[in-house]
C-alpha cells in the first residue's frame, strides 16, 4: 500500500460523484472509543468510526477496515 496520489481537480470530482465530506462529530468519538485495536492507523479509525456511527460505506486503501464490519467499496472499481 502506498500514499494516494494527488487529484488536481479533486473538488470537481467530487461534486461531479455527489460525494459529501463529513464533519468529525461527537457520536464519532465515542463510536471510537470501543473499537477494538484492530487497525494502528488512526485515521483509518476515525473513519471506521464514523462509517458504523453514520451507515457509510468506506472506500479504505488498506482492506483491514472490513474487520471491523463496515461495508467496504473497491476504490479501483
Amino acid at each position: 500500500m502506498g500514499n494516494l496520489a494527488p487529484i488536481p481537480e479533486l473538488l470537481s470530482v467530487l461534486r461531479e460523484l455527489d460525494l459529501r465530506r463529513i464533519r468529525i462529530e461527537d457520536k464519532h468519538l465515542a463510536r471510537l472509543e470501543t473499537l477494538p485495536l484492530i487497525h494502528r492507523d488512526p485515521f483509518d479509525r476515525m473513519l471506521v468510526a464514523q462509517a458504523l456511527s453514520d451507515d457509510l460505506t468506506v472506500l479504505p486503501a488498506d482492506p483491514v477496515s472490513a474487520r471491523y464490519g463496515v461495508r467496504v467499496a473497491d476504490a479501483r472499481e
